[in-house]
């Protein structure tokens, strides 16, 4: 019979502060089921302590596997749900006027006397939990993220994690709620390495939620009066 009574509920994870002004006051914690309703978990501590492994998961949304009692529920285990109550808010910023990259082209086929500069253009990957909690997730490795560049033929022209070597073990990952978190990135290139005017694509991913995003830019080519690159 005592095993029937064991099942996993799964709701948002609340503490309420009771017994005020008494020497006993402390926190009560509750799930508030789906339906709306508040379910009462008792801790495993003393009545005006916190409880260590329920405080984790406060202002989550969770599935606890206990007992049902006629008050409330005894909790055995306590996990995240499976699936996200909420998604993040995942955004690319390039930091380009417009979002217009200018590049210098020569008149014709002149021969350049100098070297052209090394130029790049700074990428962030925007990563924002907009709610007074905090959003946990898990990757299989140390990288966290990745960006890749498409030119205007859909060709793949860069992957910023291209030949780089991640720590190969279980990364957890947390965004706390409130102003959004940014990864920032540098793409490096030459001008004369632009392969034409038009619409480019930037696609990134966060590892941990598994959300893509896209943005666009535009390259337009200014001509150079002169064939010495002299710009900056």
């Amino acid at each position: 019979m005592k095993d029937k009574l064991q099942k996993i509920f799964e709701g948002y994870f609340f503490a309420k502060l009771e017994r005020l002004g008494s020497k006993s006051e402390g926190p009560e914690y509750y799930l508030q089921m789906m339906d709306g309703k508040e379910l009462l978990v008792f801790k495993k501590v003393e009545a005006w302590e916190e409880d260590p492994v329920l405080e984790e998961f406060l202002g989550e949304r969770v599935e606890i596997f206990g007992e049902w009692k006629e008050t409330g529920m005894e909790y055995i285990k306590i996990k995240l749900a499976s699936q996200p109550w909420k998604q993040l808010n995942v955004a690319i910023q390039t930091g380009l006027p417009n979002d217009i990259l200018w590049v210098a082209r020569e008149p014709g086929p002149k021969e350049v006397r100098f070297p052209q500069p090394l130029r790049s253009i700074s990428l962030a990957l925007e990563v924002e939990w907009p709610y007074r909690s905090i959003w946990r997730g898990e990757c299989p490795s140390a990288q966290l993220f990745d960006f890749w560049l498409y030119g205007p033929d859909g060709r793949e022209l860069w992957q910023w994690s291209e030949g780089m070597i991640f720590v190969n073990e279980p990364t957890k990952v947390e965004v706390p709620g409130g102003a959004p978190r940014s990864a920032k990135v540098q793409w490096f290139f030459y001008d004369r390495a632009i392969p034409a005017a038009g619409e480019y694509l930037i696609r990134a991913i966060f590892l941990p939620s598994g959300q893509q995003v896209e943005k666009t830019f535009e390259v337009k080519f200014a001509v150079m009066k002169e064939s010495v690159a002299s710009y900056q």
